[in-house]
């Protein structure tokens, strides 16, 4: 069984303060709104694989949606769960300059369903790879599934750039998020602590691989539906890894704007640890550091490896053909960082 997080005890967040779009721009590193010559994500096509797309919210303003219906469900009302207007909603926010989103709809009211959608789903998608940027995955099972890990694989092998919620289960988790490479992305508070309930697979299957806001959300609201914590007629608040991916999906269309590419590596390397706790792996990312590091070419900082003692360092691009050399050092907050000269 496959689904989007809905337990009822994870995504009303009831308790604690709302989380706004502005919160997360500060907390993750975007850039300004008023920053005219900043990366917003402009000509890209997003996917969204979940419950559906209700355009006719205001966020949606200016992005047109292609609807895609894979369930039984009748194509109208576009979501009748609350769920992917939710996720959708924040990806159309953080990256306001993109092209199109793609509504993959492989759920119906139920917020859950058999592999069936979900494989149909794929294999839209790597028919379509070349017109697709990134794509958002905020739905899994709770334990793998070798048939979807594959299918997960197939297309990123043809190109497209995936982001997973790494799951709400508070233990290991499941597909897509355990297929190899995938790029999991776990939840923390506004305070930059774990959740309780984002997930964790330690070893090689390393979920997540960085961690997002995930708790407290402000999501808008699709018509009809009561998903979370209803805030006003037009939006909600909820918590789950579901709400953490699309944060990072944001993040990765400004960063493919700014760098022509997609790679999940950037923000890995230069995310920030949370101390006490392993479930983070690599910590929280931001958008700035990522970019400034790949952007750089005199300091690049070294990262821990996750499950070892030792630190590894990411060489920029263009190292190994420029006569330069690397000296390793400490920067006035002991933090240790690679000069190139």
């Amino acid at each position: 069984m496959f689904e989007i997080r809905t337990d009822h005890n994870i995504t009303t967040g009831r308790t604690g303060p709302v989380v706004t779009v502005s919160d997360v721009r500060q907390i993750h590193g975007f850039p300004a709104p008023s920053d005219d010559d900043a990366p917003t994500g402009s000509g890209l096509t997003v996917a969204v694989m979940d419950s559906g797309v209700d355009e006719s919210h205001e966020v949606f303003d200016g992005i047109p949606v292609e609807h895609h219906n894979f369930t039984e469900a009748a194509d109208e009302p576009y979501d009748e769960v609350g769920h992917g207007t939710g996720v959708a909603g924040l990806i159309a926010q953080l990256s306001p300059g993109i092209e199109k989103i793609v509504d993959l709809r492989i759920f119906g009211e139920s917020g859950s369903g058999n592999g069936r959608p979900i494989f149909d789903a794929y294999e839209w998608a790597r028919s379509h790879a070349d017109e697709l940027a990134t794509i958002n995955l905020s739905w899994g099972a709770q334990t793998r599934s070798a048939d979807i890990d594959r299918e997960h694989a197939k297309l990123m092998n043809a190109g497209v750039q995936d982001v997973v919620a790494a799951g709400n289960t508070g233990n290991t988790s499941g597909s897509p998020a355990t297929a190899d490479d995938a790029y999991g992305i776990g939840a923390m508070n506004e305070e930059k602590e774990m959740t309780r309930f984002s997930s964790y697979n330690p070893g090689a299957v390393e979920n997540p691989d960085v961690v997002g806001l995930g708790k407290d959300v402000k999501l808008p609201r699709a018509s009809g539906t009561s998903m979370g914590t209803v805030l006003d007629e037009n939006y909600v608040k909820a918590s789950g890894t579901s709400f953490s991916a699309p944060i990072a999906t944001a993040a990765m269309n400004l960063y493919i704007e700014a760098e022509d590419e997609g790679s999940q590596r950037p923000f890995e390397r230069t995310a920030i640890d949370i101390p006490g706790t392993p479930r983070d792996v690599y910590g929280y990312f931001r958008y700035d550091r990522a970019v400034t590091t790949e952007a750089t070419t005199g300091e690049v900082e070294a990262f821990d490896l996750p499950f070892t003692d030792h630190e590894g360092v990411a060489l920029p691009k263009g190292w190994l053909e420029s006569p330069t050399r690397a000296v390793l050092e400490r920067d006035e907050e002991g933090e240790t960082v690679v000069r190139f000269e």
